[in-house]
């Protein structure tokens, strides 16, 4: 954008501009409180009236941001169609401007807010399959996995391993939302105190009390989980006994464990891993 100014054409300073507050209020409405990032559930606002979600430019504010327009002004950065609301992990995962472009960015968001926009009478008839949504990204070589836990491996060595990630991948991305957010919480918690470092299982007392779940809630999520072989839990026991146990990979490698070792040492956080299914983050 210029400014006239007599016979001089000034370029406008580009700075950022906080988004007005009737643009702030239309996304908090289309939004559904919901992440736009395909599959994520994960609230804008919490039950305590809390704003934990961010406030996203598709081409950025600023220089040096993400998908900066230099051709774009100022004012036209902080319109209604160039912000998303998303959770802190999902802003972060589409700052890669190689998988995330405008025009993906813009889809993503077009499609999120028209389920929060549809005619009531649409509405009603609107049953989605959100797994047919939900983007899953593979690994391909596993070789920052291999730097970090300092194996040294071979490339060869990876290819089971590889087609084992792929297949938990695709039975990981048929799993609804809620449910995984719940597997985060087991992962989290498998092999804390009182347990084996390398041990699979948690309590189903812990997991339901850390969660503040309804006992039926959370059976049915667990059922969930054991319908796609990522845990089961025994039923038969009395219920402060009850163990909810991961599945890990063919094999001996207990692929969570050094999931959460992986995530300590390079920053990345489980839900990247099994919430927006980027197993690719691995590579």
């Amino acid at each position: 954008m210029v400014i006239q100014q007599g016979s001089r054409r000034l370029a406008e300073e580009v700075k950022r501009l906080e988004p007005k507050l009737e643009v702030v209020k239309e996304l908090f409405v289309k939004s559904g409180n919901e992440c736009a990032f395909p599959g994520c559930t994960h609230r804008i606002i919490d039950s305590d009236g809390v704003v934990i979600g961010q406030i996203c430019h598709i081409e950025a504010a600023e220089k040096g941001g993400q998908r900066f327009n230099a051709k774009m002004s100022n004012e036209d950065r902080r319109q209604f169609s160039n912000l998303m609301l998303m959770c802190h992990a999902h802003h972060k995962v589409t700052d890669d401007v190689t998988k995330y472009s405008v025009l993906g960015l813009q889809k993503m968001k077009r499609e999120h807010e028209a389920k929060y926009t549809l005619a009531p009478e649409k509405l009603l008839k609107a049953i989605v399959d959100e797994a047919k949504h939900t983007v899953a990204t593979p690994a391909r070589s596993l070789k920052r996995l291999d730097k970090e836990m300092g194996w040294n491996y071979d490339d060869y060595q990876f290819d089971p391993v590889l087609t084992d990630l792929a297949e938990l991948l695709g039975r990981l991305q048929q799993v609804p939302a809620r449910s995984r957010q719940l597997l985060v919480v087991i992962v989290e918690r498998v092999g804390k105190a009182g347990t084996l470092s390398g041990s699979s299982t948690v309590p189903l007392a812990e997991i339901q009390t850390a969660c503040g779940l309804e006992s039926q809630d959370l059976a049915d999520q667990l059922r969930i989980l054991t319908r796609y072989g990522i845990a089961r839990y025994d039923r038969s026991a009395a219920d402060f006994s009850q163990e909810i146990q991961l599945h890990t990979l063919n094999g001996p490698w207990d692929f969570w464990t050094d999931l959460k070792k992986y995530c300590k040492a390079t920053g990345h956080s489980l839900d990247e891993f099994i919430i927006g299914l980027r197993f690719d983050l691995l590579d």
